[in-house]
């Protein structure tokens, strides 16, 4: 079933509904989809997964939290919102500011649609105990912000109510602080005539951060569970795929901690449709699951690469799951989307339109920026397909063929590669004309703005060249990510 249908459907169901539907949109951080976390949260799996459509090709568009999460509100890819970094000066909350988005972006436009707007947890990076009254946080009607430097601290947060004075949660567990916020602003939205949109973004399975404020250093350390999780998965073992770097030790405790940590976020779900079932609005209610980016650990290490905003799959391939009037239960869609529909789709079903980088979930073209690094890069999927292409500053070419080799562990630009790219086609066409035409798509796709962004293939081939164009392979979906240095 394609997601066009899906799209179909919704607009249907929203035409005869006297009420619009409310959006519960949950936000994880760091989540994986291929080391299957999901599979442990069997909360989420029955409310959610089972009741409503999985996104099996849904992708993040930049493997890094605050470009990402700027994507995600924006529907605009990293190159047209800027924010291309986690710190100032190039992202976190000040560069949010600087770059207008704060004033112009998703829970406004929800506002102006006719929605209560809600959020409990993560927004920004460097939205912190200093900076989040200046300016504060626009586009809710009520908030609870977790607060830099305590943000990833899980026994030692410090949020802001509502615009307040910083509050300090020490003693009490990250997840369930924010779980708890979220059930009050759920009530509050519930007690009001209006639809509402409410964000709930827990740190989860995000890391710990550890800070020394004797000796002002920090460090990562692995994700911290409530007490009450602290004995599952004893036994569990980290599947292992061929890129799996069993050198490394101690990966198996840090991805159980990180399963742990996922518990408290399984019963805040739980938790959250419960009280939407008990209020008589769960039929009337979408409730998005997804998370910023994915996730690599050096002990399950993509080419011994270690955590988010890497080349790797796992790193933008994450979980998206829908449940919501008009979405058949058990639902799976294989046409690709990304973080870029978010805001599109979400508007779509406010009854709302803006012209943005991305769509209503429709097979498109997408794409989005990577920081701090050099190389560009193309991920395309169709009809018996499924490709990365990267270009790197140093002048060296990767292509994988995902389907053949979902680990990507053979480029088949190398000289390992010679045999399995003399064998390898793109709708019939042959490695020598696929990658002139990736390169084609990727000169277009580097400055794309609006409806090139989903329709590069136009760009490649505009009016007058479509010779040129029946050259290559027919249009796939795409998503794109760049990479760029910034010094």
């Amino acid at each position: 079933m394609r997601v066009a249908h899906a799209l179909a459907i919704l607009a249907a169901c929203l035409a005869t509904q006297a009420k619009r539907p409310n959006i519960l949109f949950i936000l994880t951080d760091d989540q994986d989809w291929h080391m299957e976390s999901v599979e442990h949260m069997q909360s989420l799996k029955s409310d959610i997964v089972n009741k409503g459509a999985s996104f099996d090709r849904h992708f993040c568009t930049v493997a890094l939290c605050c470009p990402s999460r700027a994507t995600l509100c924006t529907g605009r890819a990293a190159h047209n919102h800027n924010v291309t970094k986690v710190s100032p000066p190039h992202g976190g909350y000040p560069k949010v500011v600087d770059r207008g988005i704060n004033d112009d972006y998703l829970p406004i436009w929800m506002q102006e649609a006719g929605y209560n707007t809600y959020y409990s947890g993560k927004l920004w990076n460097f939205h912190n105990v200093n900076n989040y009254n200046s300016p504060y946080v626009k586009g809710y009607n009520s908030s609870d912000f977790l607060l830099d430097p305590y943000t990833y601290r899980y026994w030692d947060s410090k949020m802001t109510h509502n615009d307040e004075a910083r509050v300090s949660y020490a003693g009490k567990y990250s997840t369930d602080a924010v779980a708890d916020k979220a059930y009050a602003l759920l009530d509050e939205a519930l007690s009001h005539e209006e639809p509402w949109f409410l964000t709930v973004s827990p740190i989860a399975p995000h890391s710990n951060w550890v800070f020394d404020e004797k000796t002002n250093t920090s460090y990562l350390s692995m994700p911290q569970s409530a007490y009450r999780h602290e004995h599952l998965f004893n036994d569990y073992q980290i599947p292992r795929g061929k890129s799996f770097n069993s050198a490394i030790e101690g990966g198996a405790s840090w991805w159980r901690q990180r399963l742990r940590a996922l518990q408290a976020v399984d019963e805040m779900v739980h938790e959250l449709v419960e009280k939407l079932a008990d209020d008589g609005e769960l039929d009337n209610t979408y409730s998005f699951y997804t998370t910023d980016n994915g996730y690599t650990s050096a002990s399950t290490a993509c080419n011994r690469v270690r955590n988010a905003a890497t080349v790797c799959d796992t790193d933008i391939h994450v979980p998206l799951f829908v449940r919501g009037p008009g979405v058949a239960a058990g639902a799976q869609f294989d046409s690709v989307t990304t973080h870029t529909d978010i805001a599109p789709t979400l508007l779509r079903i406010a009854n709302a339109d803006k012209q943005l980088d991305g769509e209503n979930f429709e097979a498109g073209i997408h794409f989005g920026l990577y920081p701090n690094n050099t190389y560009k890069g193309l991920r395309l999927a169709g009809d018996g397909f499924s490709v990365y292409y990267s270009v790197w500053c140093t002048g060296e070419r990767e292509l994988f063929d995902l389907r053949a080799d979902p680990e990507q562990t053979l480029n088949l630009l190398s000289e390992a590669g010679a045999h399995a790219a003399s064998r390898f086609a793109v709708s019939g066409r042959p490695i020598s004309d696929v990658v002139p035409r990736l390169d084609a798509l990727m000169m277009v796709l580097k400055d794309c703005k609006d409806r090139t962004c989903m329709r590069p293939w136009g760009g490649a081939a505009p009016r007058g060249r479509r010779r040129i164009a029946a050259r290559g392979p027919g249009p796939p979906s795409t998503t794109r990510s760049t990479r760029v240095s910034r010094r």
